[in-house]
């Protein structure tokens, strides 16, 4: 059942950070950096609970940290969407976030 929250998770970020936006309605300075950092300490975490083994551990981290990346190359092909190195340095807080509070409060290790 964790496995599946995990993917489910990794779907739907996928999904929000594809689809078009509608950025007309109220103004929240940098609120997309935040989702950003939550989304990626949130999957962190969730692949420290899911991931026992110290090596599936360290390939869904791995996958996470390349996740960021890969999400900004595909929103600079979209016409409606666009890259940001700002959202990128976001993901990447977020993902040492989530690897700090996973080795520290998850893991133990």
């Amino acid at each position: 059942m964790l496995k599946f929250l995990f993917v489910l998770m990794i779907a739907l970020e996928l999904y929000a950070s594809l689809i078009p936006i509608d950025d007309s309605g109220i103004d929240l300075p940098q609120f997309d950096k935040v989702a950003h950092f939550l989304m990626h300490w949130i999957n962190m975490c969730l692949a420290a609970i899911v991931f026992i083994k110290k090596r599936s551990f360290l390939v869904a981290a791995l996958l996470l940290f390349l996740l960021g990346p890969v999400i900004e190359l595909m929103q600079d092909m979209l016409p409606y969407r666009d890259a940001s190195f700002a959202d990128q340095l976001a993901n990447t807080a977020g993902f040492l976030a989530g690897l700090f509070t996973s080795k520290r409060f998850l893991r133990g290790e």
